[in-house]
C-alpha cells in the first residue's frame, strides 16, 4: 500500500508464492519516508526470526514510525515465533488495522471464506509435484520421493478424508493452470505446492498451502537441514499444514514423528530410486526391474529399513500382475512383506503388499481380508488398498461392497485409469453396460494412451451388441498392448460373430511361448470360441497368473461354471462353486 504496488508479483498464485519465498521483493520508492522503509523491510525478512513476531510489537514500531522516529532494526529478544508466510505477504496490507487495535493473527490468517474465525474447513487435501530445483532431471526422484513421504504423512490426520495420491497429481507437475482447476479436477479443498533443492549433503525444501476455493494461501514455509534429516522436515511440513488447516495433531501422531531420527542418506535414496521407478505410470518392465533391484540396495546397507522391504514387495507385486509375470515375483513378494510387517507392524504399506500376497498367491483368504482390513486401519487413504480390496469383495459375489471400496480407491487416485475402468468392469458383473460404458470412457479421457480404457470401452459395447464400435475400440487397445489386448480383441471378434478373424489372433498368440497372463487370455478366447476343452488345458497351466480365482465370477468363463472340471479349480484354490 505505500508503495502503490505490489513486492512480489507472478502469472498464477503459485509464482506468487515461490517468488514470496525465494527472490527479493522490489525496492520502494525513494519518496518513502525512510522510517517506514525500515518497518516494510523488517516485515518482509526472508528470516522469519528477523521480522516482528507478534502484532503488537509491529504496531509500536508503526506508531514510531509516524512520529518520526526511526524504529530499531535489529531482531527483537526471543519470543512467541510466527512461522506463517503471510507474515512476509501480508504485514503491510493489515499494517492500518493494527494501528489501531491489537490483531488476533492467528484468527486472521486462518479466516474462512464466509468470515468465520475459525480456519476453513479443508476436508481433503493433494501434496502437487514438488518443483525439483536442482535442474538435473536424474534428481527429480529425490523430489518425488518427499512428495511421497508428505501424502503419506498427511494421510495420517484422520481428521482429512481425502488426500490425493501421488499418481493423480502426476500431470500437474509444472503446471500453470490456476489453482482451483487443478483442485476441482483432483475433488480437493486446498492444495500444497512447493520445491526440493538438494546441494551436497544439505536439503532445502519449501511448501504452501492454498485454499482452492479463494487462492489464498493459508500458509507458507522453508526448512533446510542436513538431508539426514529429511524425515523430520517432511514431519515438520506435515504439522505446519495440519496446523494451516485447522486439524490438531494427535498425541499418538506426534509420538510417531518424535521418533523418527536421523536417516542413512544411501540407504534412503537407493529407496527413493527404486520406489520412483516401480510406481511410475509409463514404466518400462526394465524400469520396474531396475526399480526391484535398488531397494535391495536399501536393504544390503540397512537391513532393518521396513519401508524399503515394503517397497521391494510392491516392486514384485506390480512385476507379478502384469504380463512379464515371472515364476521367482510372488514368492519374492511373499518373503519381503513378511519381512516389513515384522520390522515394523504399524506400517500400512507393508499389510497391504500381505494382503496382496495372501490373495492373489496363497489363496489364504481369512488372511486377507485381515491384512486388508489392518492396512485400511492404519493408513485409510491408501488408494491400492482399497482396490484390491474391492476384487476380494468382487471375488465372493459380494459386488455392491466392492463397488463402494472402487470408488473410495477412485476418490483418492482420480486420473489413474485402473481405478475408473476396472470400476466399469464392475458394473458389467452387476449388468449395467451404459454405467460400465461411461466409466471406461470417462478414463479414456484421462488416459487416452493407455490400453486399458479401450478395451473396457471394447467389453461393454460389445455387451451392447455394438459389435463395429466395440471391434474399433479394441483394436485400438491391442495396438497399444498387443500381449495384454490382444485376446480380448479376439473375443470381440467372436462375439460379432467374425469367427475367422478370432481364430487368427488365436493362433498368434498360442504360436508364442505360454506365459502366466497369456495363458489366462487363451483361456477366454477358446471359451468365446466354444472349445472348453481347450479353455480347461490352459487354465491347468502352472504357474497360474494372479487372476485365475476370478474365473469364479468374470463373465466371460460363465459357461464353464457347472462343469465338473471347474468344481476342482475351485477345490484346488480353495473356492465355493459360483
Amino acid at each position: 500500500m505505500a508503495a502503490g504496488r505490489r513486492p512480489f508479483e507472478g502469472e498464477t498464485a503459485f509464482e506468487v508464492a515461490s517468488a514470496i519465498l525465494n527472490r527479493a521483493p522490489r525496492a520502494v520508492p525513494d519518496s518513502m519516508p525512510a522510517e517506514l522503509r525500515v518497518v516494510i523491510d523488517r516485515c518482509l525478512a526472508k528470516d522469519p526470526a528477523q521480522r516482528y513476531q507478534h502484532a503488537g510489537a509491529l504496531r509500536a514500531a508503526l506508531e514510531s514510525a509516524l512520529a518520526g522516529a526511526t524504529p530499531a532494526p535489529q531482531p527483537e529478544p526471543a519470543g512467541r515465533r510466527w512461522r506463517s508466510g503471510l507474515a512476509a505477504a501480508g504485514a503491510l496490507t493489515l499494517a492500518g488495522a493494527v494501528l489501531w487495535s491489537t490483531v488476533d493473527w492467528g484468527a486472521v490468517s486462518n479466516r474462512s471464506p464466509e468470515g468465520a474465525s475459525g480456519p476453513p474447513r479443508i476436508a481433503s487435501i493433494a501434496v502437487l509435484p514438488l518443483e525439483n530445483l536442482s535442474g538435473d532431471p536424474d534428481e527429480e526422484y529425490f523430489a518425488a520421493g518427499i512428495q511421497v513421504g508428505l501424502i503419506t504423512e498427511l494421510a495420517r490426520l484422520r481428521s482429512l478424508d481425502r488426500v490425493i495420491e501421488r499418481r493423480s497429481t502426476q500431470r500437474f507437475s509444472q503446471t500453470s493452470l490456476p489453482v482451483p482447476e487443478v483442485a476441482a479436477t483432483l475433488g480437493v479443498d486446498a492444495v500444497v505446492t512447493g520445491s526440493v533443492l538438494r546441494t551436497g549433503d544439505r536439503v532445502q525444501v519449501t511448501a504452501q498451502v492454498i485454499d482452492a476455493a479463494t487462492e489464498r494461501h493459508l500458509w507458507a514455509d522453508r526448512y533446510e537441514r542436513d538431508v539426514r534429516d529429511v524425515l523430520s522436515i517432511q514431519n515438520d511440513v506435515a504439522a505446519a499444514v495440519a496446523r494451516a488447516i485447522g486439524i490438531e495433531l494427535t498425541p499418538e501422531l506426534q509420538q510417531r514423528w518424535a521418533r523418527r531420527g536421523t536417516i542413512d542418506p544411501q540407504t534412503y535414496e537407493a529407496y527413493l530410486r527404486g520406489m520412483y521407478l516401480v510406481s511410475r505410470g509409463g514404466g518400462t518392465r526394465e524400469d520396474r526391474q531396475r526399480g526391484i533391484a535398488i531397494p535391495q540396495e536399501a536393504i544390503d546397507r540397512n537391513p532393518a529399513d521396513a519401508h524399503a522391504y515394503a517397497g521391494l514387495a510392491l516392486g514384485y507385486i506390480t512385476l507379478g500382475h502384469g504380463p512379464a509375470a515371472t515364476a521367482e515375483a510372488w514368492p519374492n513378494a511373499r518373503a519381503a512383506a513378511l519381512r516389513a510387517v515384522t520390522l515394523d507392524p504399524e506400517l500400512a504399506e507393508a499389510h497391504s503388499a500381505l494382503a496382496e500376497v495372501r490373495m492373489y498367491y496363497e489363496w489364504d483368504w481369512a488372511g486377507a481380508e485381515q491384512a486388508f482390513r489392518r492396512a485400511n486401519e492404519l493408513n485409510p487413504n491408501l488408494a491400492m488398498n482399497h482396490y484390491h480390496y474391492a476384487w476380494y469383495h468382487a471375488l465372493f459375489g459380494r459386488i455392491d461392497e466392492a463397488i463402494a471400496e472402487h470408488k473410495r480407491a477412485q476418490e483418492l487416485d482420480p486420473l489413474t485409469p485402473v481405478h475408473t475402468a476396472y470400476l466399469g468392469l464392475l458394473y458389467l458383473y452387476q449388468g449395467r453396460p451404459d454405467d460400465a460404458l461411461a466409466e471406461a470412457r470417462k478414463a479414456a479421457e484421462f488416459a487416452p494412451a493407455a490400453p486399458l480404457p479401450w478395451g473396457m470401452i471394447g467389453a461393454a459395447l460389445s455387451v451392447k451388441g455394438l459389435h463395429e464400435e466395440a471391434i474399433a475400440a479394441a483394436a485400438k487397445a491391442a495396438s497399444i498392448d498387443p500381449l495384454g489386448s490382444g485376446a480380448h480383441l479376439g473375443m470381440v471378434h467372436a462375439a460379432a460373430g467374425r469367427i475367422d478373424e478370432a481364430r487368427a489372433i488365436l493362433a498368434t498368440l498360442e504360436a508364442q511361448p505360454p506365459v502366466p497372463f497369456s495363458v489366462w487370455s487363451l483361456s477366454q478366447l477358446h471359451i468365446a470360441l466354444g472349445d472348453h476343452d481347450a479353455a480347461f488345458r490352459w487354465l491347468a497351466h502352472r504357474p497360474a497368473h494372479a487372476f485365475l480365482p476370478w474365473i469364479r465370477v468374470h463373465p466371460p468363463f460363465a459357461p464353464l461354471w457347472k462343469d465338473p472340471r471347474f468344481a476342482a479349480l475351485m477345490a484346488e484354490m480353495r473356492l465355493p462353486a459360483p
